[in-house]
């Protein structure tokens, strides 16, 4: 019988396999603990024999890794890239854990989540409106030729304000 002080290791010969029982001192072992970060959630990382790498996640919104490696001196070592990911084009923010806006003239949402990419959904420039000429709302919409009005970009549907009327004779 082995004490639970020790630890087994199977190692190959030539002809099967030889039992050694190392002394506990031999591998090291890892408390439990618990790893989170601002960017990183919270994980437990149970008690463990190194070298052990305790895989973290990020939170939502941001991307990167984070991770806890039991290294031989009983002690875990922390890596933490999680980085807040910056709100991406078309929309305003300081962040996508503080949440971000579509622009004005943009159409669409952006969403925290725990994707590589930290986010789904995004901000689309709204196509100018009939009646006008121009490409999108964002890089701006004239009335056309026998219409008379303005357009500009608006916060909430349908994204712009204003119009362009016929022009009266």
């Amino acid at each position: 019988r082995v004490e639970m002080a020790q630890h087994l290791l199977l190692l190959p010969v030539l002809c099967g396999l030889v039992l050694v029982v190392l002394p506990r001192a031999a591998l090291a072992d890892c408390p439990d603990t618990t790893f989170s970060s601002a960017g990183a959630a919270s994980t437990d990382c149970s008690a463990s024999p190194s070298p052990t790498v305790c895989v973290v996640a990020c939170n939502a919104g941001y991307s990167g890794s984070a991770s806890l490696t039991c290294g031989g001196d009983d002690t875990w070592t922390s890596s933490d890239t999680c980085a807040a990911v910056v709100c991406p084009t078309g929309s305003t923010g300081t962040d996508v854990p503080n949440g971000c806006t579509c622009n004005a003239g943009f159409s669409g949402a952006i969403l925290a989540n725990t994707s590589p990419q930290g986010y789904s959904g995004s901000c689309t420039a709204v196509a100018c409106p009939p009646n006008t000429t121009g490409t999108n709302i964002p890089t701006g919409c004239t009335c056309a030729a026998g219409y008379t009005g303005s357009i500009s970009a608006a916060a909430g549907s349908p994204f712009y304000s204003g119009s362009c009327l016929p022009v009266s004779c």
